[in-house]
């Protein structure tokens, strides 16, 4: 098994050091080969010296750094076209998953192209969560994408699956292009729950000019998809692990 771990960072001086440390413990104990990939998205904080240093612990550290903010989507994006192995882990750096539940990920890798997490139980305040209800009702109207956690940072994904895909957006909309046009290209997806942890340091960074982006992108990728196409789980075998 050879993976390549992407990580999108924006400001996370003080969780990112655990982050890499617990990533690279469990990749070099479920792997046969690995790299981290840290896409330093322009953070204004000590992040990128902090990955730095780190760099020199860590062998299998690869840093890629934005001087200015391409969004999560462009974050994203650099860091698959730097991957050098042809499974794809990508998660979110503020430690809010259980890694561990790779295990079960890798599980599925003969039956599946996407691995993707569901959160049986979000650690976030009733804000976000509401939010998060009326983005992913809103994707399920809007594009008929029946996917239990839309938005669910934890994947495990084929690279020459996604490739297939063409240009994705660069906002935190990635995710739902992701699954939609995997959908339509008929990618063997696989949903597992994951733990979801509370966010011990740090602070979200999604901002009012990132949601706008994300609407533009949402519009693009609907009108992309002709009006309505209907993707359910019937015309793609969508397989849901409990």
């Amino acid at each position: 098994m050879k993976i390549s771990a992407v990580l999108p960072i924006l400001n996370e001086e003080k969780i990112i050091t655990t982050t890499i440390k617990q990533l690279d413990k469990k990749l070099s104990c479920s792997t046969g080969q690995y790299e981290i990939i840290a896409v330093n998205d322009g953070s204004e904080d000590n992040t990128l010296q902090k990955l730095n240093k780190l760099q020199k612990e860590y062998p299998n550290l690869t840093i890629i750094d934005h001087k200015e903010n391409k969004g999560y989507g462009g974050a994203l994006q650099s860091g698959i076209k730097k991957a050098k192995y042809e499974w794809i882990l990508f998660m979110d750096s503020d430690m809010q998953f259980d890694i561990n539940d790779l295990d079960k990920f890798i599980q599925k890798i003969s039956i599946s192209d996407f691995i993707i997490g569901y959160r049986s139980k979000r650690a976030d305040n009733m804000k976000r969560i509401i939010i998060s209800k009326i983005y992913n009702y809103m994707v399920s109207l809007l594009f008929g994408l029946k996917i239990t956690d839309i938005d669910c940072a934890f994947k495990l994904m084929k690279k020459s699956s996604i490739q297939k895909l063409g240009e994705l957006p660069n906002s935190f909309f990635v995710s739902t292009a992701l699954l939609v046009r995997a959908i339509k290209q008929n990618v063997k997806i696989t949903e597992i729950p994951v733990k979801h942890l509370p966010r011990t340091k740090g602070v979200s960074t999604v901002t009012s000019a990132q949601i706008i982006r994300a609407i533009k992108d949402l519009i693009k990728i609907y009108l992309e998809m002709h009006f309505g196409i209907q993707l359910t789980r019937q015309n793609i075998a969508v397989i849901q692990v409990e």
